[in-house]
């Protein structure tokens, strides 16, 4: 996975846990590292280990909104207060969310290289859950 020279701000909503859908708001999450089979994200969020959870993310990448689904893959410790990272990989269905995930992050990828990455999509250098 690729770390992001800066946090992409985003969103999660949980859309399943244990197989059971459950209806809940959403929350900010940070982005920092990601590949075309998943990323690693920090959110307020604590989620029990080694629970089946899906969740659907949102992200607004040149003015594009981006929706992507993702279940959680690993719990990764985290000595921050509050903060919770978890890695997640990518759930798709079909060909058109194929694209847009490709689309996605071959963006943010090549605006991380050329450095640009703020010109692209909403960043943040500090992690703050208001």
């Amino acid at each position: 996975m690729k770390e992001l020279s800066k946090y992409v701000t985003g969103h999660m909503t949980v859309l399943q846990l244990n197989g059971r859908e459950i209806e809940t708001g959403k929350c900010s999450i940070f982005l920092y590292k990601l590949s075309m089979q998943g990323m690693i994200i920090i959110s307020n969020i604590n989620f029990p280990e080694g629970t089946d959870t899906l969740l659907q993310f949102q992200f607004t990448v040149k003015n594009k909104p981006y929706t992507l689904k993702a279940k959680i893959d690993k719990w990764i410790p985290n000595s921050k207060e509050g903060q919770f990272t978890y890695m997640v990989m990518y759930e798709t269905q079909n060909m058109k969310e194929e694209d847009d995930l490709f689309q996605f992050v071959n963006t943010l990828q090549l605006a991380n290289k050329n450095k640009n990455l703020s010109r692209v999509v909403e960043t943040s250098l500090e992690l703050s859950f208001a």
